[in-house]
């Protein structure tokens, strides 16, 4: 797809001269020539394809937080992740996209009594964020309940296991390898629904 006719396809969701101040946490930062915010895996695909073919250069972000752009902005095109699909499988596994806010996960885990992810309670960004800098705190880590990590790759879906990922502490091989987050699947175990939130409401106290 070239990016004529990924502009025309989405017509109006397509943004020029965007100010990224307004999309970050620090507001500042210039404008992006364009700006697309991608709610579904497929339209990230697309929007990396249509820009590759004309040259311009890609950035993806997700919650906007730990993010700083220069105030002469951004001369490609700004893929804001909006993958927000959040779903109970079996066994104590949660499947959710990249662009869900981690306290959202977190919320959503404690009321579903599954236990992990109380200290993420108050937590900014995205899950794809907290993935790829394997965020964490009170001595637990991101990685600690991640079982899986859906990626794209040269334009190919690819699913890694965490054993793949060389996570570190606030490091995994997302940052150095040209890869762009999709979804995970987590697994829990269960919990009592009382002390789970008395431990995530002192947490959020905490911090």
């Amino acid at each position: 797809m070239t990016f004529e006719e990924f502009s025309s396809k989405y017509k109006g969701r397509l943004e020029r001269d965007k100010s990224l101040a307004k999309i970050t946490s620090i507001h500042l930062g210039g404008s992006a020539a364009w700006y697309f915010d991608a709610r579904a895996v497929e339209e990230i695909s697309e929007a990396v394809s249509a820009a590759e073919s004309s040259g311009y250069p890609v950035v993806l972000i997700g919650g906007g937080t730990n993010t700083l752009f220069s105030d002469q902005g951004f001369s490609g095109l700004v893929i804001h992740v909006m993958l927000g699909g959040l779903e109970r499988l079996e066994g104590g596994l949660v499947r959710a996209e990249a662009g869900v806010p981690m306290v959202t996960l977190a919320r959503f885990t404690v009321n579903a009594s599954l236990t992990g992810l109380e200290w993420a309670g108050s937590l900014p960004g995205t899950v794809g964020g907290a993935v790829y800098g394997n965020s964490g705190c009170f001595g637990s880590e991101t990685r600690d309940q991640l079982k899986a990590v859906e990626i794209l790759r040269a334009g190919e879906r690819l699913t890694l296991k965490t054993e793949q990922c060389s996570f570190g502490y606030r490091e995994s091989i997302f940052k150095r390898k040209p890869v762009i987050l999709l979804r995970t699947v987590l697994k829990f175990k269960k919990g009592s629904p009382k002390e789970l939130k008395k431990i995530s409401r002192d947490i959020i106290k905490l911090r």
